[in-house]
Formats: C-alpha cells, sequence, structure tokens
C-alpha cells in the first residue's frame, strides 16, 4: 500500500511539474510575443505618421523642395530607411528621398501581399531594387503614392530564450507568410494540435488594425532538461521526497536566484552594493587632453556580469530610478575623492530619468545629498537626459530649473535617435548635444550614408541654440579626422579610451592640477 501511494505521489508530481511548467512557459512565451509587438509598434508607427503626413497630396515632379521634406522625414523617424514618390497611382516610383529623381522606364516589382483592412496599401517582402542604395532592408510598404521601406533589423534582431515566427496571412488564403524570426514555427504548431502529447508549448498572438500581423512563440520542454540535467535530476529527486510543496520550494528558489528580475530586485535590496562605475573619458580634439568624463553603471553579482540593456529596463520597472541614480552619483563622489585636486573645471557626466525630472518629482531632487555634495565639488556635473525623452508630455523644466541653479549643466543624449524638433531643444536650451554613435560610426564607412550626411545637420542645430556637441563611439582616427574637420571639437569612444575603473583613470588623467573647461562658443 505504501509503495503503490509513493508511487501515486510520484506521478502527481510529475503531473503537477508538467502543468506548473505549462502554465509558467504560456505566461513567458506571452512576454516573447509581446516584446515583438511593442518592437513592431516602433516601426509601423513611424510608417503611420509619415503616410498621414504625405497620403493625400499628388506628385507630379520631383522638386527639391519634396526631396528636401522627405529628408527631414528620414531624419526624425530612425527606423524609416527610404521614401520613394509614385504619380497618379503608376506602378514605378518617380523620385526618392535619397537619390532624387529616378528612371521611371525601370520594371519595378509586383507587390506580395495586398492589405485586408485598407486596400490602398500593399506591401513587399524580401525587397529590393539596384536603383536603391546596398541595404539589409527588405519589407516595403506603399499607401496611394508613398512608398517607405522600413528597416526591420529592431524584429530580425530581437533575441530570446524561446524559438518565435511573425508570419502574416494573404487575404483568401488558409496560409501563413513569415516574416520574421524562425520560419516553420507557425506550421509546427499546426501540426502540434493534432499531438495532445507534444513536447512543446505554443501561444500564439496577433496584432490589431491596418498592421496586422501575428507572433507565435514555441518552448522546447526536453531540450531544456538535456541541457540541465543536473538541475533536473535534482529536481526529480526533490519531487519524490517532498511532493509538489517540495517542488514549489524549489522553483521559487530558483527563480529567485537565477532570473534577472530577481538578481536587480536583490541588488536593490542590497543598497545597490553589487553595482559599480566605470568611466569613459571625453576628449578634446584638438589638445588631446580630457576634459571630462562619463559615469557609468556596471552590474555584477555572484552570478556573473548584466549589460546595462538589461538591468536598466528592470531597475525602471521596479520603480527605484531615482535609488539608482542617486546610488551611482554617491559611488562615484566615492571613487573621485582622492583625485578631487586634479579635477578643477572638469566635467562629470551621468544620465538621469526623464521620470526622474518630472515636476512631481522636484522634492527628491531638494532632498537629494548626493546632489548636495555634487554642488560643492571642483568638477560640474552634466546631466544627461536621452532625446526621446524630450517628447513624452513630462514637464522637465521646473527640474531642470532647479538643476541649473545648483551649478548643474544639462545634456541632450543620443541625439538623432528620437523625434525632437528644433523648437523642443531650443526650450531645453542644453549645454551639450551628445551625437549617437549610430550617425557616428557612418562618417567613414561611406561617402553615401545618410546617417553620415546628417553630422553637420545635428551641428547646425547644436550651435543655433548655442550648445556644444560630442561625439559619441568614435571608434577610428579616420572618423575623429573627419568629425574634427567639420567643425566638432569633443568626443568619446574606444579610439580615445574604453570605460575604464576609476583607477586607470587616474592613470589617464594629465598631472596638471586643472582640466581645460570646453568653451560655450565652440560647437
Amino acid at each position: 500500500m505504501s509503495v503503490a501511494f509513493g508511487f501515486a505521489v510520484f506521478l502527481t508530481c510529475l503531473l503537477v511539474m508538467k502543468v506548473a511548467h505549462h502554465l509558467d512557459m504560456r505566461s513567458r512565451l506571452k512576454a516573447v510575443i509581446d516584446l515583438v509587438h511593442a518592437r513592431g509598434h516602433v516601426i509601423t508607427s513611424q510608417a503611420d505618421e509619415i503616410f498621414a503626413q504625405l497620403d493625400s497630396r499628388r506628385f507630379d515632379a520631383c522638386t527639391p523642395e519634396l526631396q528636401q521634406e522627405a529628408r527631414n522625414l528620414l531624419f526624425r523617424f530612425n527606423h524609416v530607411h527610404e521614401i520613394l514618390f509614385f504619380r497618379d497611382r503608376g506602378p514605378t516610383p518617380i523620385c526618392s528621398a535619397t537619390l532624387g529623381l529616378l528612371d521611371e522606364t525601370h520594371a519595378f516589382p509586383a507587390h506580395d501581399i495586398q492589405s485586408l483592412f485598407d486596400p490602398d496599401r500593399s506591401y513587399w517582402l524580401g525587397f529590393s531594387d539596384p536603383r536603391l542604395p546596398e541595404t539589409s532592408v527588405d519589407f516595403f510598404v506603399r499607401s496611394h503614392d508613398v512608398g517607405i521601406v522600413l528597416d526591420q533589423r529592431i524584429l530580425s534582431n530581437t533575441t530570446t530564450s524561446f524559438d518565435w515566427e511573425a508570419f502574416t496571412r494573404p487575404p483568401g488564403t488558409d496560409y501563413a507568410v513569415h516574416l520574421f524570426g524562425s520560419e516553420g514555427i507557425y506550421e509546427q504548431s499546426r501540426q502540434s494540435i493534432q499531438h495532445p502529447l507534444s513536447p512543446y508549448t505554443y501561444v500564439e498572438g496577433c496584432t490589431e488594425g491596418v498592421w496586422r500581423f501575428c507572433v507565435v512563440a514555441r518552448d522546447d520542454m526536453p531540450a531544456e532538461i538535456m541541457q540541465n540535467p543536473l538541475t533536473s535530476a535534482a529536481g526529480i529527486l526533490a519531487y519524490l521526497g517532498f511532493g509538489f510543496l517540495g517542488y514549489r520550494w524549489r522553483l521559487r528558489r530558483f527563480e529567485k536566484r537565477s532570473t534577472l528580475t530577481g538578481r536587480i530586485r536583490t541588488a536593490i535590496r542590497r543598497n545597490f552594493r553589487d553595482f559599480h562605475c566605470v568611466y569613459q573619458p571625453v576628449i578634446d580634439m584638438r589638445s588631446g587632453d580630457p576634459v571630462g568624463c562619463e559615469v557609468l553603471a556596471r552590474f555584477c553579482d555572484e552570478y556573473g556580469p548584466l549589460p546595462p540593456s538589461a538591468f536598466i529596463p528592470e531597475i525602471e520597472r521596479t520603480g527605484s530610478t531615482w535609488f539608482f541614480t542617486e546610488a551611482v552619483l554617491g559611488k562615484a563622489i566615492t571613487d573621485l575623492a582622492s583625485l578631487e585636486g586634479r579635477l578643477e573645471g572638469f566635467h562629470l557626466s551621468a544620465n538621469f530619468f526623464r521620470q526622474d525630472l518630472h515636476a512631481r518629482n522636484l522634492d527628491r531632487l531638494e532632498a537629494s545629498a548626493a546632489l548636495r555634495v555634487l554642488g560643492d565639488k571642483p568638477y560640474v556635473l552634466i546631466c544627461e537626459i536621452l532625446e526621446n525623452g524630450l517628447e513624452t508630455g513630462i514637464d522637465m523644466s521646473q527640474a531642470i530649473a532647479h538643476l541649473r541653479a545648483r551649478g548643474f549643466e544639462i545634456a541632450i543624449d543620443d541625439f538623432g535617435t528620437g523625434v525632437a524638433n528644433l523648437s523642443s531643444v531650443r526650450k531645453l536650451s542644453p549645454h551639450y548635444i551628445k551625437i549617437d554613435r549610430q550617425f557616428v560610426g557612418e562618417v567613414d564607412a561611406s561617402e553615401d550614408s545618410l546617417r553620415a550626411s546628417l553630422v553637420p545637420n545635428i551641428l547646425a542645430i547644436a550651435r543655433q541654440v548655442g550648445s556644444i556637441c560630442v561625439a559619441e563611439g568614435v571608434e577610428t582616427a579616420e572618423q575623429a579626422a573627419s568629425l574634427g574637420g567639420i567643425g566638432i571639437r569633443y568626443a568619446q569612444g574606444y579610439h580615445f579610451a574604453r570605460p575604464m575603473p576609476v583607477a586607470e583613470l587616474a592613470a589617464f588623467l594629465p598631472a596638471q592640477a586643472t582640466c581645460s573647461r570646453p568653451a560655450q562658443t565652440t560647437a
């Protein structure tokens, strides 16, 4: 009887394990689908804004004014690679935003899909045209007389721990057309319906509206067991000994110790002791001297390091952004304490979360011990704000005024990747504009690079609002020379120095007691 009871408990535990694993996997697979949909929305929303501005117009000629308007749109929307214009619903484009007048005798490929939800929209998959510059972009959509080449790398580069496939269905068909991800997952999910004992778990979700597409994600339980045999064996022993309660205890302990959420929340409870700072110098390219540095947070606990792209979103989800910023500033103050005699006029840049600069959080800034200490330091704090934070509707004016009153300076970080217009930049009146590395990286890659051609435009914007330009991500001597040739004086990147701990920064700094401060009149 006891043997039968033990065997029944064992089978029950296995069944509970399977059900619990299935429910857990469905939740995690749903998160993968939501991530792909969110990234897809980034692209499609930019295309919708362009169509809303241009859709109702006629294009009879490829005028310089039309080209300039299209180029301005390309500058605003970083996931739009090209804009083409057609005449009177014709089959061949007459004009390109980057190339100008096109040869209308050149055959244009027929579309792959006609939208079921908007008869005026057509889609091309695997799109290529020899008249356009070489590109890895392969998705084209046309509405009326406007066509847009979309940069889908934000989707194709999405990495998750699960296999997924984005697909769509042409009108009047019962098969799927592969868009992105791992091809064949959708067909496998259809076949698994006929096999209820399939080891795979599939979850599918579709978007709504004109840009309707679906995503199916898959979990492979046998593969997970084969990759972690010791953990699986230990788990089975726990199920035999403790039953369902033992299983749940082990699962919660594992999640607490090894998942991203558990590790970050543990670090927060430890008062951010698993975080440390590294410093990347900002160089005056005329003299070769460091004039400042950017403080960068790094994370490493007993399970290893995590990149900022992993821990920053988790800190935002937990609502701990201001506590994190204060902890980083406090660590930087401690690190630089022994160097203060050599940092007169030096500039220390630190990133601020836009939500922490909301008017309702002004009392936090006023009560901040770290900011109070920094106000008395010989070096100057530069508060960096991401460009995409300028158009979120958050009123940062009171917080910015408070920071300026304390003697701190303001910078717009990653400029060129957001949607900020000249008026919003002028309203903020930053001391510095930091050009994003994706523009700098193409300065010496191709003379025809559109992003590289926009760097002088960013420099012109900075001069209009009285700001200083700082180029980020300078990796070669050719890039540094090209940037210096167009009037950009300050830069940071691997060509000059990698992010370094404070001991290496001390050796990197010049021996003199003070560092030259950037002139406000120099871009």
